[in-house]
Formats: C-alpha cells, sequence, structure tokens
C-alpha cells in the first residue's frame, strides 16, 4: 500500500487516527521466497514430512476426504474439517520403484517442498540426498471437486482437498554428491538398483519395502507396513455456489428472500432506487438534503446504459500503472464484466470517467466526498461504521475475512491481516444488498465493503477520493466511514465500483419523512 498521507479532516470535522491510506494499491501482491505457490505441484511428495503430520493423513483417510491447507511448500491436515458424505476407496496396481536425486537447494524445493525447509542444511552439509520408493497402489477420492460450501468443521484456513493419495514404502538417504550411477531419466529419478558408489546415510523412513513384495495389482487396501504416503494429488477448493438473485430496486436481499430496504425514511423526492439523506450541520460545514443509491450500481444496471450507448463496456481485465503481469492476472479473476452469473453484483473495474458517464445517463452524478462520508457516517452522528460502532462482523460487511484468505492461498498469496475472523460467504464481490445487518441511516447498503465506490472528491495529483473499503480490504480501519483512499482515475480495478446521488425534487416536502 501507499501513504499519501497521515490523517484527514471529514466532512463532519473529525480527524482519523488512521493513516489516510490507498486501498487500492497493491493487496492482490505475492510474498517473494522459493515458496511461490504458483510453482508449487498440485501432486507433492510429502516424504520429509512431519511424522505428526504423516499420522494425521492417514488416520483422517478413513473418516472421508482429507481437507488441508496449502499454501507456497507448507501443508498442513484441517484435522477438524471434514466433507460429510465422502469416501476413499482404495486400488491396487502392479508395484512400481522409483528414486528421486536432489542434489542443489532448487532440486529440493522443486522435488520435495513439503520437507524442504527442514532438509536444506542437510543437503548443503552432504551434497546430495536421495529418495527410494516402492509404490502399490493408491486412495482414490469419490469426487473430483468440492465447494467452500460443502465443507463442514472448523474450515476457515481451507485451500485444497485430497482428491488421491500413492502409498507404499520410501526411504530418504544422504550421501555424497559424487559418483552416482547411471539410470537417470530426462525428469531426475532413476530406477532402483541403479548402481552407485556413494558414501550414504538413512535419514528417514516409512513402511517396509519387504512387506510390499506381496502386493497385488487387485488388491482392496495395501498390506500391512506398506502404506505409507507418498505422493498426494491436491485440487483446490471450488467457490461457494449462490444462486443470482436480482431484487427490485427498492427492494434488498436478506438471504432468504427479497424484502424492501428497511429504512427510516422513504425515498420522498428522489429518483427510483434511492433514498433522501437529511443534510444538516453548522455555519461553513452545512449539508444540503440530497438522494443516493440504496445499492451500489450491479453488473446489470451497468449493461443497460452500454446498450443505451451511454457508457463504454466494463472491462474484462483489471489495469492499473506499473500493475505486472501476474498481479493483473490474479486481479481481472475478480472483474465482473458483463457475466450474466454477475448481474447482481456491483459492477467493478470502472474508471472514473466510466462510473461519471453511469450517473449521468440517470440524470445523477458520483456523490462528492463529503456527501458520501456524511450518508455513511449518519450526519451528526459520526458513526464510526454505517451501521453504528460495533465492529466488523460477517452478516454486516463483505470484507477480507476467512474466505477472502483461502480464495488468496488457493491462488498462491498469503493473507496475514483480516478485516474480520469470520467467514462471509463471498470471497471476491457480493450480489448487493445481501448484508442488511450493515444498513445505513437512511437506508443504504454495502456503504462498508463489498466494492470501494468512486467520488467526485479531489485528492490530487490525478487522483479521485475512493470511499468504503472492498471485499478483499484486510485492514479493519479502510472500513470506516471517516477513511479514505485515494486512486488515479484511469484505475480500473476489481474493489472499485460506484453509486450515484442526485438533487432531491424540489417540489417534494422534506418534512414528509421522520429523521
Amino acid at each position: 500500500m501507499v501513504v499519501v498521507g497521515v490523517a484527514w479532516t471529514s466532512a463532519c470535522g473529525r480527524m482519523s487516527a488512521e493513516p489516510m491510506l490507498d486501498p487500492m494499491a497493491m493487496p492482490w501482491s505475492a510474498e517473494s521466497g522459493r515458496c511461490d505457490a504458483a510453482a508449487t505441484p498440485e501432486s507433492p511428495l510429502v516424504i520429509g514430512w512431519a511424522a505428526a503430520e504423516r499420522g494425521s493423513l492417514e488416520r483422517r483417510l478413513g473418516q472421508g476426504l482429507v481437507v488441508v491447507r496449502h499454501h507456497g511448500c507448507a501443508i498442513e491436515v484441517l484435522r477438524h474439517c471434514s466433507v460429510p458424505g465422502s469416501t476413499y476407496r482404495y486400488g491396487g496396481f502392479t508395484g512400481k520403484r522409483e528414486a528421486v536425486h536432489m542434489r542443489s537447494a532448487d532440486d529440493l524445493w522443486a522435488k520435495l517442498p513439503a520437507g524442504a525447509a527442514a532438509l536444506e542444511a542437510t543437503l548443503r552439509r552432504w551434497g546430495a540426498l536421495t529418495v527410494t520408493m516402492r509404490l502399490v497402489g493408491m486412495y482414490e477420492a469419490d469426487r473430483t471437486a468440492v465447494r467452500v460450501d460443502e465443507l463442514a468443521g472448523d474450515c476457515g484456513s481451507a485451500t485444497h482437498v485430497v482428491t488421491g493419495m500413492q502409498v507404499g514404502a520410501y526411504a530418504l538417504e544422504a550421501e555424497t554428491a559424487g559418483g552416482m550411477g547411471g539410470g537417470v531419466t530426462d525428469r531426475g529419478t532413476t530406477v532402483l538398483g541403479a548402481r552407485s558408489t556413494t558414501r550414504r546415510e538413512l535419514l528417514t523412513h516409512d513402511g517396509d519395502p519387504a512387506a510390499c513384495a506381496i502386493a497385488k495389482p487387485g488388491d482392496v487396501a495395501p498390506p500391512e507396513e506398506c502404506g505409507a504416503p507418498l505422493r498426494l494429488e491436491l485440487v483446490p477448493l471450488g467457490e461457494r455456489r449462490d444462486a443470482v438473485t436480482i431484487c427490485p430496486a427498492d427492494h434488498h436481499w436478506t438471504g432468504t428472500a427479497c424484502e424492501a430496504a428497511a429504512t427510516s425514511s422513504p425515498a420522498v423526492g428522489c429518483p427510483v432506487g434511492m433514498t433522501r439523506v437529511r443534510g444538516g450541520g453548522e455555519d461553513g460545514g452545512h449539508v444540503d438534503d440530497f438522494c443516493l443509491d440504496r445499492t451500489e450500481v450491479t453488473v446489470a444496471a451497468y449493461t443497460e446504459c452500454v446498450r443505451a450507448g451511454a457508457c463504454t463496456p466494463a472491462d474484462d481485465g483489471a489495469w492499473w500503472r506499473d500493475v505486472d503481469s501476474d498481479d493483473r492476472a490474479l486481479a481481472t479473476e475478480a472483474c465482473n464484466g458483463a457475466r450474466a452469473d454477475r448481474a447482481a453484483h456491483p459492477i467493478n473495474c470502472v474508471d472514473f470517467d466510466q462510473a461519471q458517464a453511469y450517473c449521468r445517463w440517470r440524470g445523477a452524478d458520483l456523490p462528492d466526498d463529503v456527501q458520501w462520508a456524511w450518508a455513511a457516517g449518519g450526519g451528526l452522528q459520526e458513526r464510526a461504521y454505517p451501521w453504528g460502532e460495533t465492529p466488523i462482523t460477517a452478516d454486516r460487511a463483505n470484507a477480507c475475512g476467512v474466505e477472502c484468505r483461502a480464495w488468496f492461498e488457493r491462488h498462491g498469496r498469503r493473507r496475514r491481516m483480516l478485516a474480520q475472523r469470520g467467514d462471509d460467504g463471498w470471497p471476491t464481490t457480493a450480489e448487493v444488498g445481501r448484508f442488511p445487518a450493515g444498513v445505513g441511516r437512511w437506508g443504504q447498503l454495502d456503504l462498508a465493503g463489498n466494492v470501494a465506490e468512486w467520488t467526485t472528491g479531489d485528492a490530487g495529483r490525478g487522483r479521485r477520493r475512493v470511499r468504503g473499503g472492498s471485499f478483499w480490504d484486510q485492514r479493519p480501519g479502510s472500513l470506516r466511514t471517516d477513511d479514505s483512499g485515494a486512486a488515479l482515475g484511469d484505475r480500473r480495478d476489481p474493489g472499485i465500483g460506484l453509486r450515484c446521488a442526485a438533487e432531491p425534487d424540489a417540489l417534494a416536502d422534506p418534512q414528509a419523512y421522520d429523521d
């Protein structure tokens, strides 16, 4: 993130203790190091894995599919997470013998990622490591894909399921680097029995090769002492499937049905889909009444503007200055564009000019920074969050929680800080209005989280004020009503969307509603 200030004064004259950050900077950046999960195989050897983890894996096999957290080179069995109703079936195959040689740190991290950290010093001391294996069969899952919403238990950090596991026996030996025998294949492995004059020391082993000799292709279980886990087949968890529900403009989604938006003020003198925000304040800080969209602008609504020829299509790809190809590819996955399955989600990956063009097509405009902060903070109530002072919870806002962390880790990125500790069910954007518990004073929904929103506020140097925080903001302060970020106007970011503001009808009686 890029610091652009230390503190700022809100529309109500408050001084924020939060630093004024650009929440759009690089929320998906990878951490450097050998363990970039993008290069980590989905079929890793688990030889050299800690004995406790290997035992936990074997124990879990009889209790349904094994769920793991797989990030970088680390694999952790989640003992209290399960896939109800799932099972494995064992099948024997013709016995295989294999040896894997590692002569450099790069070899070690590539071929034995789960144990590389603990073995690197040994490799430097000896010069080479060799794993010899006898494989006799494998456990195969009864399904090839599992969604997040199919899990049960403590699954907040889950990223993958084990859909297959090859078993048998192995020995891991350290050896001198010189004089290794032939038989090396083009993939760096040899058949057991290749001649070697190296000096060796047994480091660890599991299973008994002699017991593996009695294994047959038709076995329904591995022989005793020949069922050690050798190689896993991992499949990333799929995202939860939620039905796409498009509610009328004056309704919001409660989680089970579309209901009229709960608000203390009707849309007196406001266009359809907006509610009236009561102004106030004192001389020098007065805010006039204005109308503000009840929800963020959806993909469906923006598409209508495109069809009318008044808007340019939302980008299917993310873009900002100096973005690298990996970050752009990952951010692009969260762009909603014109995706039919995201019709009720907020439009995102639109720049400032596109957002402003949409609002003007409706005879409105983007809210200015003062208006947005006034509406979110409940005016002179100066709420910390649109709903009040209660901290962020999974039912109040779509912000980065455990679901977000799991999504990033499935894509090889790490998340240490979370805006809230629960699972809000949406790793990227949610359908608008899905968090009625987070409703603001005048009926607006998603003023915190889901997507941050463009305002006309000028932040200098070509930047515009961006408000509300987004679905993958990790810093709780980013969702506070007195916090703002700044983004260059040409930025197309999955974490930025919009809502519109308008002047109320001058003929409407502002006293017609009770504030």
